[in-house]
């Protein structure tokens, strides 16, 4: 007998939305929904991107610091965040949130705009931060070929599966995080963080740990002037 699907919230941030977001969008609601899987579909903005993902999570400023996402009135297994220019398939989005059965924050994997690295981040390098003014963002090539999933301090909220149980435990404000200031070689480096860092920051502060599932290799849809 098959195991009960899961209740799924998806989170879908942002204003606007292409055609084949779309399509890709309606083929993986119809599919999930063919296969028993309960899906809630979550969609806000703001010109503040941290305030965008906490909207995608039920979170309000009025509630105070103690809150967890929804304010705990809705039920779900897992939540997932798909952002607008991410190009996937119903299959895709399907191993995304099965793969939270073991691996309770999960990521598929897409190229940045330069065409080379992943927006991920295997550790949080300092040295490599203090000589170029960023960490050092991973070489897909460079990944053992026969390892599906690999740990990460960091990787983008493209396209990423978190259980409730991570959620919950997270603490607020999730997409925010506290000045760092360290000093190499006499340099003094104050870093703020980007709403994706903080997330994953906030991740590893409550215990958890951050996988790349490398066989979920999906499309980055970017404008190209020419």
């Amino acid at each position: 007998m098959d195991s009960p699907k899961k209740t799924v919230i998806i989170a879908l941030p942002g204003k606007e939305f292409s055609n084949t977001f779309l399509m890709q969008w309606s083929e993986s609601l119809l599919k999930l929904t063919q296969l028993g899987y309960k899906i809630a579909l979550t969609n806000e903005y703001s010109a503040y991107v941290p305030f965008t993902r906490m909207m995608t999570l039920g979170l309000d400023t009025m509630r105070g610091n103690d809150q967890i996402p929804f304010d705990g009135k809705v039920e779900y297994d897992v939540w997932v965040t798909i952002d607008s220019d991410i190009i996937f398939t119903p299959k895709q989005l399907i191993e995304l949130i099965e793969d939270t059965d073991k691996y309770p924050v999960v990521s598929g994997m897409y190229k940045m705009a330069n065409s080379k690295y992943i927006p991920a981040v295997k550790e949080w390098n300092m040295a490599h931060f203090a000589r170029n003014g960023a960490y050092e963002f991973i070489d897909p090539e460079t990944l053992d070929k026969d390892v599906k999933h690999h740990d990460v301090a960091y990787v983008g909220m493209g396209f990423m599966a978190c259980t409730r149980q991570v959620l919950e435990k997270i603490k607020y404000p999730y997409f925010n995080y506290p000045t760092e200031e360290n000093e190499i070689d006499g340099k003094v480096i104050s870093q703020i963080f980007s709403e994706d860092v903080s997330f994953c920051k906030r991740v590893t502060d409550a215990g958890f740990k951050i996988s790349i599932n490398t066989d979920i290799k999906l499309g980055h849809e970017k404008k190209l002037i020419i």
